[in-house]
C-alpha cells in the first residue's frame, strides 16, 4: 500500500521534484560526516556498475547541474525520493525536510545538480554515514545496495518507456520571423498540464542546419519528429545553410533520409506551407504523417500542435489528436482548419496509441 509520504512526493510535478530533490540533496550533502572519496571507497562493486552511477560519476567534477536530459533528471529523483520514502533510516528525514520545504519556483535550479545525486546513490552505497540536519542526526549502518540497483532498475525502464518529441525549427536570416518559440511554449505547456505528462520526452533543437538533421536523428532517436517553420511552394521545407541563410531540402532528399533513419519513428509532423506532398513521401517510410496542403499562419499552426499534443499527452489515439487539432483551429475562428492532412500508407492511426493507463 502506498505510504502518505510517497503519496505526497507523487503529487510534486516534474519540476517540482527536481527542485526539492535539488534542494534535499543539499542539505544532505552538507550533512555528511565523511568525505567524498570516503564514501567512494566503501561502494559495493554492483552499485560502481549500475547505469545510473556511471552516468553521474561520468560527468566532470566543474558541472554545477547536468541535464542528464531533464526527462531522465526527473525519473532519477522521483524514483529515487520514493525509495528513501521507503527507507526506515531516511523516511523521517524527507518527510520532515518536505514538511518545511518553500518550493523557490523563480529561483531554483530545474536541472539534476551531480554533486546532489552522488550524494544520494552514495548514501544508499555506503555501509556507515552520519547525517545531520539541524538537531536530527541519523546513523545509517546497513548496506542497501538493492534499493541504488532497483531504482537505477525502474530509472531504465521508465527511460525506455519514455515517448520522445524531438521539435526541430529552422527560421534562416532571409525569411519572415515565425513564432516558433509561442508554439514550442504551447505543447510544452499541453503535455505539462496532461494526465500522461511523465511519458514524454521533448527535445528541442533550435536554428536546425542542413547538416544537422541526420545527427540529431540518430542522437535523440525520436518517436515523434515535428519540424516547425517555412516550407517553400515546391513542398520543400526550409533549413539553415552555414550562413544562416535558407536551404531548401528536396522532397527526394528527406524522403531518402527517414527511409534510412526511421528506427523508433512512428509520426512526422511538418508544421510548415505546402508540406503535404514531402509528407506523402516520408510516408512511404513512416507510419503517419501530417503536412499542410497550402500555406498555413502562425496562429492556427500554433493552435493545431496545442491541442494535437494535448491529445496524445491524455492518452488518445493519434487519428483523435489529428482530428481535435483541426478542430482547434476551427474553433478560434481561423478559417484553415482543413490545411492539415493527416497521411498514411502504412498504417491505420486511430490505432496508433503512444501511451495509455
Amino acid at each position: 500500500m502506498e505510504s502518505n509520504l510517497v503519496k505526497r512526493i507523487n503529487a510534486l510535478d516534474n519540476y517540482q521534484v527536481l527542485r526539492f530533490f535539488n534542494a534535499f540533496g543539499q542539505q544532505l550533502f552538507d550533512g555528511l560526516d565523511t568525505t567524498t572519496d570516503q564514501l567512494k571507497s566503501g561502494i559495493p562493486v554492483s552499485i560502481k556498475s549500475t547505469p545510473v552511477f556511471k552516468q553521474v560519476e561520468s560527468l566532470p567534477d566543474d558541472v554545477l547541474q547536468t541535464e542528464m536530459n531533464s526527462w531522465n533528471a526527473v525519473l532519477f529523483a522521483r524514483t529515487t525520493l520514493i525509495y528513501w520514502a521507503q527507507d526506515e533510516a531516511l523516511a523521517g528525514l524527507v518527510e520532515k525536510f518536505l514538511d518545511n520545504y518553500k518550493d523557490d519556483e523563480l529561483g531554483a535550479l530545474e536541472n539534476l545538480s551531480k554533486g546532489f545525486a552522488l550524494a544520494m546513490i552514495l548514501f544508499a552505497a555506503t555501509s556507515e554515514i552520519k547525517i545531520k540536519i539541524g538537531n536530527m542526526e541519523i546513523v545509517k549502518k546497513s548496506a542497501n545496495p538493492e534499493t541504488v540497483e532497483a531504482s537505477a532498475a525502474a530509472f531504465l525502464k521508465e527511460e525506455q518507456k519514455m515517448i520522445k518529441i524531438l521539435f526541430l525549427a529552422a527560421n534562416p536570416h532571409d525569411t519572415e520571423p515565425l513564432k516558433l518559440d509561442e508554439e514550442m511554449r504551447a505543447i510544452d505547456i499541453e503535455l505539462r498540464k496532461s494526465e500522461f505528462r511523465e511519458a514524454f520526452d521533448i527535445k528541442q533543437q533550435w536554428a536546425v542546419r542542413v547538416n544537422d538533421l541526420s545527427e540529431y536523428l540518430l542522437r535523440h532517436q525520436p518517436h515523434i519528429v515535428h519540424f516547425s517553420g517555412h516550407g517553400s511552394n515546391a513542398s520543400e521545407i526550409i533549413l539553415l545553410d552555414e550562413q544562416d541563410e535558407s536551404h531548401p531540402v528536396s522532397i527526394r532528399a528527406l524522403s531518402q533520409l527517414f527511409s534510412i533513419l526511421k528506427d523508433n519513428i512512428r509520426c512526422v509532423v511538418l508544421n510548415a506551407c505546402y508540406g503535404e506532398k514531402q509528407a506523402r513521401a516520408i510516408a512511404e517510410h513512416i507510419d503517419c504523417v501530417i503536412g499542410m496542403s497550402k500555406a498555413i499562419s502562425d496562429d492556427a499552426a500554433i493552435k493545431f500542435s496545442t491541442a494535437f499534443y494535448r491529445a496524445l499527452g491524455f492518452g488518445r489515439n493519434l487519428k483523435t489528436a489529428f482530428d481535435l487539432g483541426c478542430a482547434q483551429i476551427d474553433l478560434e475562428s481561423l478559417g484553415e482548419q482543413n490545411t492539415p492532412k493527416l497521411i498514411t500508407a502504412k498504417s491505420k492511426p486511430e490505432k496508433i496509441v503512444f501511451v495509455q493507463a
